[in-house]
């Protein structure tokens, strides 16, 4: 219980209020917002992707020491033009290609694309319509490594 309460007051500290603007960049009100630790959420992903890797490859671990790299659309903010149009062509567009998949009425809509060799796949995750994240798995990396 004291994990409850440690993580529930970090939440409430770091809320505070945000300046709404539209796409223009108009003003239009303010809400409430708080800080998250990104870290934290890749790591989550990471597990989500093991797991879903095991689902879909006949119930084979993806194995431990390969790396699942892991980035939110947040932390993606500030790659350059032509990082994110490489991004975007060499691994979003190819798992957009196929199905989307749905777990929990929505709350968690997933694409994912096997590549050419062994243990490598892509993936693209949405949180509540809204929150983004993409992973791939990379057997050449050793997990924990950079």
């Amino acid at each position: 219980m004291p994990n409850k309460r440690r993580f529930t007051r970090r939440i409430l500290e770091s809320v505070r209020q945000v300046a709404l603007r539209t796409p223009g960049g108009l003003h239009v009100g303010a809400a409430p917002a708080f800080d998250v630790d990104l870290v934290r959420l890749d790591r989550v992903v990471e597990r989500i992707t093991r797991g879903l890797y095991w689902h879909h490859h006949n119930h084979v671990r993806l194995p431990i020491d390969h790396k699942v790299a892991v980035w939110s659309e947040d932390g993606l903010r500030d790659i350059t033009a032509a990082d994110a149009l490489h991004l975007r062509r060499t691994l979003v567009d190819p798992i957009l290609n196929n199905p989307a998949r749905s777990i929990g009425r929505n709350v968690l809509r997933y694409w994912y694309a096997s590549g050419n060799h062994e243990h490598v796949t892509g993936w693209l995750f949405e949180f509540y319509g809204d929150v983004r994240f993409v992973a791939f798995t990379d057997p050449s990396a050793p997990a924990g490594g950079a």
